[in-house]
């Protein structure tokens, strides 16, 4: 069962929960004031100065854009205490529609497997849930211009011997753990593909990352690949005893298509749209704007606002 989202002040269940909702119909505000709410809650200038993108004529028609995302991939992508869809990708995405008048940003929460396949249906014009490039979805999808810039770290328990990471190869025949569409098993599944003679064991879970860190701490698989900023975030918060190992060129190429950044995806229909995305994008790197969303979820700025310079 789904559920869209409207501004911010619609509130959903979570899917893996019974269906216990609001069964009323929705407030279906406009985009501008979802996003001087979002402002008002992040802290973020709103002033009219900001607005530069799109035609200000008030008379132009809007058109509803509606973003699938998964909301359970906390900081990029998750909801908070009241329920409401938020995360550094989240925000992301409606300071750049809030660039752009001429549409109107609509969330739809939806299980992660099914994030893109909502795109390919055109229920959803884009997707934003920390999505990296791949040879494979670039054939499906336009990427936005950078929104993050990302690496990843290779977590074992502490008790193992682990010198280093230098490529696919040195997790052979190892266990992991990953979450059935992420980046991580697709790029684990086509090592194994390649190399059936000795692949690395995945294994599926629809758990947090929480979870999952705890199984491999407690020796039940012998590694997970993660981003290294929401490590460091979920290290902080439950303390795990686990061995961190930076991973090697080779991995960090395989696992972001030689492009180590996150991205929105966008319908290939959708080609003004990307355009007026990254006409936005810009604006909010070169600002400051993205700093300060990832100032405000990571504590470091991880923007990729280098890449715009």
């Amino acid at each position: 069962m789904k559920k869209k989202i409207l501004g911010v002040f619609l509130a959903f269940s979570m899917l893996t929960l019974t269906a216990c909702g609001n069964s009323g119909g929705s407030s279906n505000t406009s985009v501008a004031d979802n996003n001087r709410a979002a402002n008002d809650n992040n802290g973020a200038d709103s002033t009219p100065e900001n607005n530069t993108g799109g035609n200000s004529d008030t008379n132009t028609e809007v058109t509803k854009i509606t973003i699938s995302t998964s909301a359970t991939t906390a900081p990029f992508s998750f909801t908070d205490d009241d329920n409401n869809v938020t995360g550094y990708d989240i925000d992301v995405a409606r300071a750049v529609f809030e660039r752009l008048p001429q549409y109107e940003l609509e969330f739809e929460v939806i299980e992660l497997h099914s994030t893109r396949a909502e795109v390919d249906a055109g229920r959803a014009q884009g997707s934003a849930n920390n999505w990296n490039k791949t040879a494979e979805r670039e054939e499906k999808y336009f990427f936005s211009d950078p929104i993050l810039d990302c690496q990843y770290t290779a977590l074992f328990a502490p008790d193992r011997d682990i010198s280093g990471v230098g490529s696919l190869d040195d997790l052979a025949g190892l266990s992991t753990i990953v979450t059935a569409g992420s980046n991580v098993s697709s790029v684990l599944e086509d090592y194994n593909e390649q190399h059936s003679d000795n692949p690395i064991v995945i294994n599926y879970s629809d758990e947090d990352f929480a979870k999952m860190a705890q199984d491999v701490q407690d020796g039940k698989y012998d590694f997970v690949l993660y981003p290294k900023v929401q490590f460091d975030i979920y290290n902080n918060e439950y303390h795990f005893g686990l061995e961190t190992v930076d991973v090697g060129a080779d991995i960090t190429n395989s696992l972001f298509n030689g492009n180590p950044y996150a991205y929105f995806i966008i319908s290939k229909d959708n080609e003004q749209l990307l355009k007026d995305v990254n006409a936005a994008l810009a604006e909010i790197q070169l600002d400051g704007t993205v700093k300060a969303i990832s100032e405000r979820y990571f504590g470091e700025d991880y923007s990729a606002s280098d890449w715009y310079k």
